[in-house]
Formats: C-alpha cells, sequence, structure tokens
C-alpha cells in the first residue's frame, strides 16, 4: 500500500472519528459536515468499513438535526456496506428517525433489532443507546411501564461503561417516570 493511500484511509477515519466527536459536543451541523467530507473520500477509496462509520453518523447528525428522511437514507447507506460494527447504530439511527416521523411501529421493530444485534454482539454503547431509544419511545407512547425496564437496561450497560453524562440523563429519565 503507497503512503498516499495510508495517509488517505488515515485521513477518512479521522474524519470519522471527528464526526463522531462532534455528535457528542452536539454540534451535528459540523459532525455532519465532517462525515460528509469523509464520505466524499471514502467513496474514491472503496473504503466499506470507513463509509458505513459515516453514513451512520451522518444519519445521527441528521436526525438530531431534523432531518429525519435523510437520517433513515444515511443508515440505510450504511447497513448497505454490510459492516457488523455499525449496523446496530444504524438500526437505532433508523428506529429514531421513524419515530420522528411518527412511524411508531416500524421504529419499534428496529429499535429492538438494534438492541438483539448491539446484544449479541457485545456492544455495550450500542445496546445502551438503543434501550435509551426504546424507552423514549414508549415515553412518547404514555408507556412508562414499559419506559422504565428500558431505562434501567440502558442506565446498568452505561453504568459498566462509566459514562458519567448517560447515567445522569438516564436517571432523569427514570426520575421523570415517578
Amino acid at each position: 500500500m503507497s503512503k498516499v493511500m495510508v495517509w488517505r484511509t488515515s485521513h477518512v477515519v479521522d474524519l470519522m472519528n471527528l464526526s463522531a466527536v462532534h455528535i457528542l459536543a452536539g454540534d451535528h451541523t459540523l459532525a455532519l459536515a465532517r462525515a460528509e467530507d469523509g464520505l466524499r473520500e471514502a467513496a474514491t477509496m472503496s473504503n466499506s468499513y470507513a463509509t458505513a462509520g459515516l453514513a451512520s453518523n451522518a444519519g445521527e447528525a441528521c436526525y438530531y438535526l431534523g432531518r429525519h428522511e435523510d437520517a433513515i437514507r444515511y443508515a440505510e447507506q450504511c447497513i448497505g456496506c454490510e459492516e457488523a460494527a455499525h449496523l446496530p447504530f444504524a438500526l437505532t439511527v433508523i428506529g429514531l428517525a421513524c419515530a420522528g416521523l411518527g412511524r411508531r411501529d416500524e421504529a419499534e421493530r428496529r429499535l429492538n433489532e438494534a438492541q438483539a444485534m448491539a446484544h449479541d454482539t457485545h456492544d455495550h454503547y450500542a445496546e445502551a443507546a438503543a434501550w435509551r431509544a426504546i424507552g423514549d419511545l414508549a415515553v412518547a407512547q404514555g408507556d412508562k411501564a414499559r419506559a422504565r425496564p428500558a431505562f434501567e437496561h440502558s442506565l446498568a450497560l452505561y453504568m459498566q461503561l462509566q459514562n458519567e453524562v448517560e447515567i445522569a440523563q438516564l436517571r432523569a429519565r427514570l426520575a421523570g417516570l415517578e
């Protein structure tokens, strides 16, 4: 592999990671811009792993920006890459976007699929996110009894991962069910 190809691959992976950091920081516009930059570059390299990660990040950013159809399109692009590491998050993005579009049955199906896949692959981050989204969907449907165990599962996983931000947010969600 040439030095240029190694640099380009590294640069695309850097853009994938940078877009994820912007998502965590709440700067979804910049996250989407970095993910789209990376997708353009990854397309010239046939790098399915990077394409999947960037598409998943772009989908998540679009969801947070209220661009639900775009979120689904990017998440489906991720799924089309058939990169197992990114599938649970892509399914979670589709579930969230479907919920945002009022397609509750499809949202529930996709979120449950994401949770099961993440559990089977021992992806605790993706599983915790899926459980949290399942709980949020249950709350939106007025089903606090179904939301509680979902939030509790998510909380337990985030406690294992020592993610204090998510722990605090889930504790607040659980307190809101009282």
